[in-house]
């Protein structure tokens, strides 16, 4: 394979890979898979790394440090723009008493370390706001990447052993560790480097080894192969598949006959080299690098779902990618190469540490600055220390979230039958969950059983996650297998208009088992964090809260209204119970009533079982 400097096909699956990546993060509802396209990052970067390595270590050139230095260089500049204007616009968003993960994201982010940082601190309860730096966790398995492999190979070279070997070993363990390891600790899979490994070294033994395909008509049927396989996966993949581990296959084969397919003349390798996806190519890592917090900005007031919204957002995004491209990458590329030669290793080396801990020490005064604007109003700071609370979910009790499939024992008790009382059944997602607790203190004498975990939506299976469906399959075993009575089973979880039929179908079978069935329908919820509005609305003496709320939902409660109330038992709308001529209630007497985008503090859940009791009409009493 000819050594050029930059291979315009290279450039172009580049584009390719940026552009998935960005229609996935502004939820165009035909690309289901775009996150593949850092899957396609990571072969792309074993396979140029390995090439650049590869052919100065033949030349007898390779330096090390100045390896380290020309990273730092491409990489850094522009990750601390992204960094530096992240900062501050999100820092008076995100008080530290709010949100001090978005903080240590930062500084996580300038030295490396985002994935390492994200893997121990990312859980279901966060703030209900996306951290606008959690996209940098693909640059912190990058640049690990980039500080371990060339000691890795020099270690390899000095001691006279096949590099072949060396990329055979990293490649089985970190495949075989990483397909393992998804099953049993998927966020392990996805952060951690070394079962990210296999991805890089998929490139690098296609560069060291300077695979190729020779033949034409092989080449170009391998090609078309390639692109048709990453097409799939950025079209169809979805969250909910066993990913990565066996689930990053397609994506990283796919790129790898690309890249072995290079040579020929083919028209899928004309469609790369077009200048449409290499000029996506050439400014994809400062599109990469901006576009996922200006996703987030807009995400927090606005619907990213309507079509107008989303193609702003894909238009400024590439705006501001391409001039970061010009105006950062360009001219500091030729800055470098321009004083490389002259200015001693130790200045260049040590240039961009140094910018790393400058911009920290002014993240960290810029800390000090809003949480000082915040503290001075006791008032608006109240609503910033409202939370989740894990009681009130009965978490790590009755309420399933961990990613793993297994159920504790314990977990039998939550739906243990009373046969003194009435038994009735609190099931949904962590919108049940919310509300479990305020039932059973409204009504002490009934026995309340409770089947509640992320994402479980009763008889909608195509939402579950693996937890949700071993949740349901106990629910099962103990309860519907049994035919034991149920007096009263509450469903409620986060509805979308497309659940509403399996949802119909769900609650006649289980009137058809003897038990009445209390629907509570679409919630009232935000397009943000609802405590942080309440807060920023108290500084400027203006409630922002009603203009962040969802739209749709009084609409959608009426089609579920509709559908259910001829079907279920009882039907109790969210809507009626928070809000009267459009106007909805989110604070009581100055008490918050969310903890987040929908989830009730416990105020909050009595504003609705409280609704709820009406309905019931002294059934439970």
């Amino acid at each position: 394979m000819p050594q050029k400097s930059i291979i315009l096909e290279v450039q172009g699956l580049r584009g390719l890979a940026v552009i998935s990546v960005l229609l996935f993060h502004v939820q165009l509802p035909f690309i289901h898979g775009g996150f593949v396209g850092v899957d396609i990052f990571f072969v792309i970067s074993g396979f140029v790394i390995t090439r650049i390595i590869k052919k100065e270590v033949g030349n007898n050139n390779f330096n090390l440090s100045a390896f380290f230095i020309r990273r730092f260089w491409r990489i850094l500049p522009a990750l601390f723009v992204t960094v530096f204007f992240t900062a501050l616009v999100f820092g008076p968003l995100f008080p530290l008493s709010s949100n001090d993960t978005f903080y240590y994201s930062m500084f996580s982010s300038l030295f490396g370390l985002s994935n390492i940082y994200f893997y121990f601190t990312l859980d279901y309860f966060s703030s209900g706001i996306a951290n606008p730096l959690l996209h940098t966790w693909s640059l912190g398995v990058e640049e690990q990447f980039y500080l371990f492999f060339p000691l890795l190979i020099l270690g390899v070279l000095n001691i006279r052993q096949s590099i072949n070997h060396l990329f055979f070993v990293i490649f089985i363990l970190s495949f075989f560790g990483a397909v393992i390891v998804t099953y049993t600790n998927q966020s392990a899979a996805f952060y951690l480097p070394w079962y990210r490994a296999w991805e890089f070294c998929t490139g690098a033994i296609i560069a060291w080894n300077g695979i190729a395909l020779r033949k034409s008509g092989v080449s170009k049927s391998v090609s078309l192969l390639g692109l048709l396989i990453l097409l799939v996966t950025i079209l169809f993949y979805k969250k909910s598949f066993v990913f990565p581990g066996v689930g990053s296959i397609l994506p990283v084969l796919g790129t790898a006959l690309l890249l072995i397919s290079l040579d020929c003349s083919s028209n899928i390798n004309g469609i790369l080299r077009n200048k449409f996806m290499t000029f996506f190519g050439d400014i994809s890592y400062s599109l990469y690098l901006c576009h996922w917090p200006i996703v987030c900005l807009v995400g927090m007031f606005l619907p990213i779902t309507n079509v107008f919204i989303t193609v702003s957002l894909i238009v400024m995004s590439v705006l501001v990618g391409w001039l970061m491209y010009l105006l950062v990458e360009l001219p500091v590329l030729r800055f470098y190469k321009q004083k490389s030669q002259s200015l001693p290793k130790l200045t260049l080396g040590s240039a961009m540490p140094i910018f790393a801990l400058v911009l920290s020490g002014f993240i960290v005064l810029w800390i000090a600055f809003v949480n000082g604007v915040w503290e001075r109003n006791p008032e608006a700071g109240k609503y910033l220390k409202i939370e989740n609370e894990a009681s009130l979910f009965r978490l790590n009790e009755c309420f399933f979230v961990t990613k793993e499939d297994n159920l504790d024992e314990s977990y039998n008790k939550c739906l243990d039958i009373s046969t003194d009382t009435k038994n009735v059944l609190v099931t949904g997602d962590s919108l049940s969950a919310n509300i479990t607790s305020t039932f059973i203190d409204t009504f002490p004498n009934v026995n309340f059983l409770q089947a509640s975990a992320v994402n479980y939506k009763p008889g909608l299976e195509s939402s579950w996650t693996k937890s949700a469906k071993t949740l349901d399959r106990l629910v099962r075993s103990k309860l519907w297998e049994r035919d034991v009575k149920i007096d009263l089973v509450v469903i409620f979880a986060m509805w979308q208009s497309s659940d509403l039929p399996m949802l119909v179908e769900n609650v006649i079978a289980l009137k058809e088992k003897g038990t009445k069935v209390l629907v509570i329908g679409p919630p009232v919820d935000y397009y943000t964090n609802v405590p942080l509005l309440q807060g920023m609305s108290e500084l400027i003496d203006y409630d922002l809260v009603p203009h962040v709320r969802r739209k749709g939902r009084s609409e959608m409660d009426l089609e579920f209204r509709s559908e259910l109330e001829s079907v279920a038992t009882y039907y109790v709308s969210v809507v009626d119970a928070f809000c009267q001529q459009n106007q909805c209630i989110h604070k009581n007497d100055n008490s918050g009533l969310y903890t987040d985008k929908v989830h009730l503090t416990r105020l909050g859940t009595e504003v609705l079982i409280s609704d709820i009791r009406k309905h019931l009409n002294g059934f439970l009493n």
